[in-house]
């Protein structure tokens, strides 16, 4: 009977040896699957986070830089701003556009009769419409628009009707051919 207890503890204990390593192993790999793994992923996700956010910073960093000396240059900068903003139209108060159109008219010597289309209302808007019926010199007319169009103001031409005058409207003193052009456009307003 000795001898059989021996062997069973021996046995067993070989047994026992192989059971607890396995039990250990098991241990271990859940350890890596359900703990480990999803550290890896939390810290690698965090790592992730803390780098874009870093980059952001940097970025903030660099747009208050460049705020900080857009300020301290603005009076740098103020002349030109000036200028831009004369490029637009004043919608409340069209008058200075207006005496460039007919001075303008009065340079090239032709006939002018400037009327506002209807527009429509809204804080959208970001031009007025307006219709220039001219009569003259085909190539003063061509000039007229043109100068307008590069002028002083934001201007886009639209269409663009030429009809050549009746007889009886052509003054009998000029050679030069006198045509009646009507045009649409669109002058930027200030917002």
């Amino acid at each position: 009977m000795g001898i059989e207890i021996e062997k069973f503890f021996r046995g067993n204990a070989k047994n026992s040896i192989y059971t607890a390593t396995s039990i250990f192993g098991l241990v271990i790999l859940i350890s890596i699957l359900f703990v480990i793994i999803p550290l890896l992923g939390e810290i690698k996700k965090n790592s992730n986070d803390l780098v874009v956010r870093k980059a952001s910073l940097i970025l903030l960093e660099s747009q208050a830089s460049e705020i900080g000396k857009f300020k301290n240059n603005y009076e740098l900068y103020k002349p030109n701003f000036d200028k831009i903003d004369q490029l637009y139209v004043d919608p409340k108060n069209p008058v200075d556009f207006f005496k460039f159109l007919e001075a303008e008219a009065s340079y090239y010597k032709i006939k002018s009769i400037v009327s506002l289309s209807a527009n429509l209302t809204g804080k959208n808007i970001q031009f007025i419409n307006f219709k220039i019926s001219t009569q003259g010199n085909f190539v003063d007319i061509l000039a007229f628009l043109e100068k307008i169009e590069t002028g002083p103001y934001l201007i886009k031409a639209g269409n663009l009707i030429i009809k050549k005058m009746p007889q009886a409207d052509i003054s009998k003193k000029s050679n030069l051919e006198i045509v009646a052009a009507d045009f649409s456009m669109e002058a930027y307003i200030k917002q």
